[in-house]
C-alpha cells in the first residue's frame, strides 16, 4: 500500500469507531452499538470511574443518530445515577442496565459468549434495548453487532457500581406493580 493511501486509511479508522457512539469527547462510553432498526445508535454515557460514585457522578442513556438524538434519559446530569438499576448475571455473562421513563421500562443488555449447561449457549455476543410498554407489550431493538470485547468489562463494572451505590432495587417489580397499572 502506498504511504498516502495508508495515511488516509489510518486517519479514517478513528472516525469509524466514533461513529457508533452518541457519547461526546470526555465522556465514558460504557456501551454503544448500531441497531438493526434504521441504523440508529444506542449509547450509555457518563463519568463514573473506578467503581466510585460521588455527588458529581452522572449517567445518561441516548438513542438516535449522530446529530439527531431521539431520547436522552435522564435529561439532566444531577441526580441521574439514582435513576438506574444495574444488574450483572455473571454466571451467564449478561449485564443489564434498567431505567423507567414515564410509563416505559427500558433495559439495555449486553450478552457475552456463554457455554454453560443450564442456559442456551451463545457463540456470538449480542445486545440491545428492550422497552416494556405495560405488562404485556414490549419492543426489542437488537444491535447489529455487540462489541463485548470492548464493552463487557466496563459495562459490567458500571452495573456493579450502581448496585453498590443504589442498593437492592427491583425496577421490574416496581414497574409491573405500580407504573404499568
Amino acid at each position: 500500500m502506498k504511504p498516502l493511501a495508508l495515511a488516509v486509511v489510518m486517519l479514517t479508522l478513528p472516525c469509524v469507531g466514533l461513529s457508533q457512539t452518541l457519547c461526546r469527547p470526555g465522556e465514558i462510553d460504557y456501551f454503544s452499538c448500531e441497531t438493526t432498526a434504521n441504523r440508529k445508535i444506542v449509547s450509555v454515557c457518563g463519568n463514573i470511574t473506578d467503581h466510585e460514585i460521588t455527588s458529581e457522578s452522572w449517567l445518561q442513556y441516548r438513542f438516535g443518530k449522530k446529530g439527531a438524538i431521539e431520547l436522552s434519559y435522564p435529561p439532566k446530569a444531577s441526580g441521574s445515577v439514582e435513576k438506574f438499576e444495574g444488574n450483572n448475571f455473571g454466571k451467564y455473562n449478561v449485564a443489564d442496565l434498567r431505567f423507567i421513563s414515564g410509563r416505559t421500562l427500558y433495559g439495555v443488555e449486553l450478552n457475552d459468549t456463554y457455554s454453560g449447561d443450564d442456559a442456551q449457549q451463545r457463540d456470538q455476543p449480542s445486545g440491545g434495548v428492550t422497552a416494556h410498554l405495560g405488562k404485556t407489550k414490549h419492543l426489542s431493538i437488537e444491535c447489529k453487532t455487540a462489541n463485548a470485547s470492548k464493552y463487557f468489562r466496563v459495562f459490567s463494572d458500571l452495573n456493579t457500581s450502581l448496585r453498590a451505590h443504589n442498593g437492592e432495587t427491583d425496577f421490574l417489580y416496581h414497574f409491573l406493580n405500580h407504573v404499568s397499572k
